[in-house]
């Protein structure tokens, strides 16, 4: 997270300003709203509170109710991970994002929201369970094909005829091409192989 050097005690600070320009999380922005509220100005020009429990309040219906302001969060995390369509604009007069947040002196402690967060799955994980479920494919190989003691399928007698009868039978399934199954198998031996 940027510092936040330069903020008077009073100053608004929106919930835009924390993700976009001092890097908090929008999970860390989630949890505090759901938790303590966010702030927002009503129809009146009052500075006011919409807590955690808050649906709708009269006096502050021009204010994007609590809802929405966690609605636009979940599509800015979805645009920040991938393909994702913000719909329109993040013009700064209308994205509620720009309207709710928090005094300076108000702010939630977002570095003790983010550390009570789990850690995201890292990538020697991933690869672990990866090359896990290629030496299974590896496995079952083996004994449909027959290496080593296994009888094999008796209508399968190599790797090319298990593949033909598998594109003929699941043709209509993602990743069951000559090519996919292929690339698969030889990544099923590797594994096996390396273990």
């Amino acid at each position: 997270m940027t510092t936040m050097d330069g903020f008077e005690a009073d100053d608004f600070v929106s919930v835009a300003q924390l993700h976009f320009e001092l890097g908090v999380s929008i999970g860390a922005l989630a949890t505090a709203i759901e938790e303590k509220g966010v702030w927002g100005w009503d129809r009146f020009g009052r500075f006011v509170l919409l807590p955690p429990s808050v649906q709708a309040v009269p006096a502050i219906q021009p204010v994007q109710p609590l809802q929405d302001v966690l609605n636009r969060l979940a599509k800015q995390h979805q645009f920040n991970e991938g393909p994702g369509d913000l719909d329109g604009d993040l013009d700064p007069t209308s994205d509620p994002l720009w309207f709710h947040g928090w005094r300076f002196k108000d702010l939630p402690d977002f570095t003790g929201i983010s550390e009570r967060q789990p850690s995201p799955k890292r990538a020697g994980d991933i690869a672990r369970v990866e090359n896990g479920l290629y030496m299974q494919i590896g496995a079952l190989l083996e004994v449909i094909i027959g290496y080593g003691p296994w009888q094999g399928h008796p209508d399968v007698k190599n790797q090319s005829k298990l593949i033909e009868t598998l594109c003929e039978r699941f043709k209509r399934m993602p990743s069951m091409s000559k090519r996919t199954l292929e690339t698969s198998f030889a990544r099923a031996r590797k594994a096996l192989t390396e273990a």
